[in-house]
């Protein structure tokens, strides 16, 4: 379907209809419908907008074989626009790209809308107009640099504008008295009339440069505004005179009360050529009176100062040595070398007058000849005066204190120093912008063009002088951000080791107008000490500020928390023979744990294994029973502990034996979660970190427990997972057998579990370890030993809590059927006095398995062995007893 608006009653549409690239497409129609995996499309490359359907609420004319609405069903594609006053029916798989607007769209069975037109651009960007600079003064016979600059809202100029700049000239301007130029010099051809409304295209940048060159005498305000929006205009005023005092075409950039080298030259135009010219007779000390004016804002208390030919710095009047020299170029030139300062912010105007050099008195070659010869012209010129525009840009920005957070003393670091605040905690300052002074003279921080070159330590400079006007109404437009350094291979300011991470910063930026009452709320997210920087958006009167930045820290973990899920390796020989879910009272066991730093905002934060350990907290262990209290000096380990270079501990956990340290300890049922918590605290720290426990998936938030009896613990942050101690022994049964059999002797390995059961078997017990390799004995009868322990088991773990030690039947001289001997048998489970008195030196170093068997303390196990017992236990009974025999036969 090739280009062309069409009336129709109704489309219906089956099969494939293509609007080529190129074409555009308009159809009005009262109802529409696309069907039957059809398709009503734009050639590949055309605009969506090409083709649009108008669908008009209207009776039809004839009979319509489709219903009066608009219906794409059954796969079917479309591609254009549609504006329907019909209801609108998308269904069974219907792709629609484009945009559709309608009174009524009912989409079902995965129908979809590809938005895709014009309608869909973002809003244009806003845009204003600058012009530089606002106000001068020239010699009628010199082209005078005017540049309107296309900027959005924060003054920064702009690229891709496709608009163009309009400018206008005050009303009732004569007609060919002043013209605008496209170049400073030369060409005439296509020079604009100022007096009509002309419109100029502006390149790349957003920029339209134009000269300015009058043959009227006086005042000239131009008026320029946006092609796009005429409410945004930029005006200047321009001053046509013959003669004038000159420092340089243009702004004079300057830096707040910091000196500028300076030349002044008197400038006027030759008689013949009509180029501008320097007055060679205008040599000599010459008085010239000096007054300021504020342009932006419009007021101000500081005065722009000029050095005078003595060194001394004058505001108001001074004398200025002029004499021939020679120029950077070899060319002799007629000047004043001095220097300009001016110590706030802002826009000013400088104008520089010789009191001796009037409309009615001039004696000065050859500006007097140069007057007579304008006479006519130069009705409106009453002196010889020049007049400098000057752009002055703050030196940099102070941080400084504001509020409870004194950043002023925050000179802490990982390595020492004083703590500031918690990682992800806000806090406040001010941003000051501040002048130069002479001890920054060394620094080489700017440029010629009087931009920063580098970033300044301001940490010593919240007491100089401001620059106001930075601040008020009407003041260039600024906004200021606090930020951190960032980048590739970027340390935080400590610590600056391998690994250090820098973080991010949350600050807001303010308005130059904001920063004089309100403070920045920021917060870091890292602990050690960060560079803080305060600098603007965009340049400031087309000038880089220097960012001002400071050291500050020690910022710390706002809490350490412990970690879900700890976990406890229990005592094992191997990994089959093993004490399964349990430890015994006085016996270690591997605890394994997390802790981790983190910020006040939750978040786990990287540098604190950097520090200085002096400067990390210390945690200890602590563990509780079911009233809260202490277990004191029956926990281990019992010092401190930092290990903030790994995110997880494993270390051996103990707890004591009641009694222990004395010959006798006391039983008491397991401790396990029913009865006890243990958990970690701070036993050392030089910054206000806290320690808490993590709140579980889903759970709720535990609460640190408050200890008694414990004059070190505050409180603790519990554990997930509490252990479960067992107070344990290990204990031999008594055996007795017929001299011609070995003897079995059970070990058995208990623990004790409540006042009334007692001692109940350990079945969970298959590690600790029992044998002839710690084996005893001691003969109770008769005069010699003759049986033996046997070499096997040599040393075993108990299997199941039990376990059993073969002693050998007695051999020997002596050895008869009614022989008798008796022995005591023991384990040495230490060091300490044995159970029996001969056997092995070594022993098992299990002294939690210990008893108080005799009343006397706790000691090694023992039992009694008898060999001698007639026919043992074997069950046969003496066939001579009465009322046996009967039976037996």
């Amino acid at each position: 379907m090739n280009s062309g608006t069409y009336w129709n009653d109704s489309m219906n549409i089956l099969g494939k209809v293509i609007v080529p690239k190129g074409q555009k497409v308009v159809i009005h129609t009262k109802a529409l419908a696309l069907s039957q995996n059809s398709e009503f499309t734009l050639e590949d490359g055309a605009s969506l907008d090409d083709l649009q359907i108008f669908v008009h609420d209207k009776d039809f004319t004839s009979q319509s074989v489709i219903h009066p609405r608009v219906d794409f069903s059954q796969g079917s594609t479309f591609k254009g626009l549609v504006y329907s006053e019909r209801q609108t029916e998308l269904s069974n798989n219907v792709n629609y790209y484009g945009a559709i607007t309608a009174l009524y769209i009912n989409m079902h069975n995965n129908s979809k809308i590809h938005g895709n037109s014009a309608c869909f651009s973002p809003p244009e960007q806003n845009y204003d107009i600058s012009v530089s600079p606002t106000e001068d003064l020239s010699l009628i016979c010199e082209r005078q640099p005017v540049e309107f600059q296309v900027t959005d809202n924060d003054g920064a100029p702009v690229s891709g504008y496709e608009g163009q700049v309009i400018v206008t000239a005050k009303d009732n301007f004569p007609s060919n008295k002043a013209f605008w130029y496209f170049s400073e010099t030369g060409v005439e051809a296509g020079k604009k009339d100022i007096s009509q409304e002309n419109t100029f295209e502006v390149d790349s940048n957003g920029k339209a440069q134009l000269w300015l060159k009058s043959d009227y005498v006086g005042s000239i305000e131009v008026t320029g505004k946006l092609s796009t929006d005429n409410t945004k205009q930029a005006v200047g005023n321009y001053q046509f005179v013959p003669f004038k005092l000159e420092i340089q075409q243009g702004e004079l950039k300057t830096v707040a009360g910091k000196p500028r080298d300076i030349s002044i030259v008197a400038k006027a135009c030759s008689d013949d050529s009509g180029d501008e010219s320097i007055a060679d007779g205008y040599i000599g000390n010459r008085t010239l009176n000096l007054s300021t004016e504020y342009s932006q804002p419009g007021t101000g208390s500081q005065k722009v100062w000029l050095k005078d030919k003595d060194g001394n710095w004058q505001s108001e009047a001074g004398v200025f040595e002029f004499k021939s020299e020679t120029d950077a170029e070899g060319a002799e030139i007629t000047r004043s070398t001095s220097e300009l300062k001016y110590s706030d912010a802002g826009r000013t105007k400088l104008t520089f007058s010789d009191p001796n050099c009037t409309k009615d008195s001039c004696d000065i070659e050859p500006i007097a000849r140069l007057m007579k010869a304008k006479a006519s012209s130069s009705d409106d010129w009453n002196k010889l005066e020049g007049t400098q525009a000057i752009a002055t840009r703050p030196y940099t920005f102070a941080l400084c204190n504001y509020g409870a957070t004194s950043v002023e003393n925050a000179s802490g670091t990982s390595e020492g120093g004083n703590s500031f605040v918690a990682a992800g905690q806000t806090f406040q300052l001010k941003a000051k912008p501040v002048v130069w002074t002479e001890g920054d003279s060394g620094n080489n921080d700017i440029d010629s063009g009087q931009n920063a070159t580098v970033s300044v330590d301001s940490s010593g400079m919240c007491g100089r002088t401001e620059t106001p006007n930075f601040y008020v109404d009407g003041a260039p437009g600024a906004t200021v951000a606090l930020s951190i350094p960032s980048g590739d291979g970027v340390k935080p300011h400590s610590p600056d080791k391998e690994g250090a991470v820098p973080g991010s910063l949350t600050s807001s930026p303010l308005s130059n107008e904001q920063i004089k009452n309100t403070p920045f709320s920021a917060s870091w997210s890292e602990v050690g000490s960060v560079w803080l920087q305060a600098k603007t958006q965009a340049k400031y009167l087309d000038m880089d500020i220097n960012i001002g930045q400071r050291p500050v820290g020690r910022f710390y973990p706002a809490y350490v928390e412990v970690q879900n899920g700890n976990s406890f390796d229990y005592p094992k020989v191997d990994a089959v023979n093993a004490q399964t879910g349990f430890a015994y009272l006085g016996q270690a066991f591997n605890a394994t744990f997390s802790v981790l730093p983190k910020s006040q905002t939750g978040n786990k934060v990287s540098n604190y294994a950097l520090f200085n350990e002096n400067y990390q907290v210390q945690l200890a262990l602590e563990a509780i029973d079911g009233s809260n209290s202490s277990f004191g000096s029956r926990l281990s380990p019992k010092g401190s502990w930092r290990g903030w270079s790994s995110t997880t501990t494993s270390m051996d956990w103990k707890l004591e034996r009641q009694g222990f340290g004395s010959n006798t300890t006391t039983v008491e049922p397991p401790w396990n979660a029913d009865n006890s918590q243990w958990g970690l605290y701070i036993s050392q720290g030089v910054d206000s970190t806290t320690i808490r426990s993590a709140t579980p998936e889903g759970g709720t938030v535990v609460a640190n427990v408050v200890v008694k009896g414990n004059q070190t613990t505050q409180e603790m942050a519990p554990l997930s997972v509490t252990p479960e101690l067992r107070y344990g022994r290990m204990r031999l049964e008594d055996v007795t057998v017929p001299v011609t059999q070995d003897a079995e002797v059970p070990v058995i390995v208990e623990y004790y579990l409540n006042s009334n059961a007692e001692f109940v078997l350990n079945e969970d017990d298959d590690a600790s370890l029992f044998g002839s390799n710690y084996g005893c004995s001691q003969l109770i009868f008769p005069d010699a030993m003759r049986s033996v322990l046997a070499n096997t088991p040599a040393s075993e773990s108990i299997n199941d809590g039990e376990g059993r030690l073969l002693v050998t039947q007695p051999q020997g001289e002596g050895v008869t059927e009614g022989y008798r001997e008796q022995i005591r048998l023991g384990q040495r489970l230490s060091s300490g006095v044995p159970a029996c008195s001969s056997g092995s030196a070594a022993t098992s170093s299990q002294p939690w398995l210990q008893f108080n068997w005799a009343g006397e303390g706790d000691t090694d196990p023992s039992a009694v062995v008898t060999f001698g017992v007639y026919r043992g236990n074997d069950r046969i009974i003496y066939r001579g007893e009465k009322g046996i025999n009967t039976m037996l036969n």
